[in-house]
């Protein structure tokens, strides 16, 4: 695969695992260009923050047949939504990651998470934003 830090051997691993077990042979290479392409997008938006350990999530969007653009523009609005509330960084990078797995719009899983948070926050259970 090409791109920016594709040096992780172990993170490719993982990303081949996750291909294999959620594509047909036959659709292995569609599935590989669809994981380079979100990495590459990812990189570009976050270029600080994307590294090898991307890759994996990369990999889980790519088989998820969800519309590339739609989920880089997902992920992105609830980065933009949640940066007000967790701050910057790879945490945040990561769970808007998992997040566009879903297809609810941005702003309503959002608050979902918000809600989570502080409601564990509010009964006392050890949370960090990391």
């Amino acid at each position: 695969m090409q791109g920016r830090h594709w040096t992780g051997g172990d993170y490719r691993i993982i990303a081949a695992v996750i291909i294999a077990d959620h594509a047909k042979d036959s659709d292995y290479q569609k599935y590989i260009d669809r994981t380079n392409e979100i990495y590459q997008k990812m990189s570009k938006n976050h270029a600080w923050l994307t590294d090898s350990a991307d890759i994996p999530f990369a990999a889980t969007l790519a088989v998820s047949d969800r519309d590339i653009d739609q989920l880089i523009d997902d992920m992105e609005r609830c980065y933009k939504d949640l940066e007000k509330k967790f701050g910057r960084g790879n945490p945040l990078q990561s769970l808007t990651h998992v997040m566009a797995l879903q297809t609810e719009p941005a702003d309503y899983k959002c608050a979902k998470v918000v809600s989570l948070f502080d409601d564990l926050k509010a009964a006392k259970r050890s949370i960090g934003k990391s």
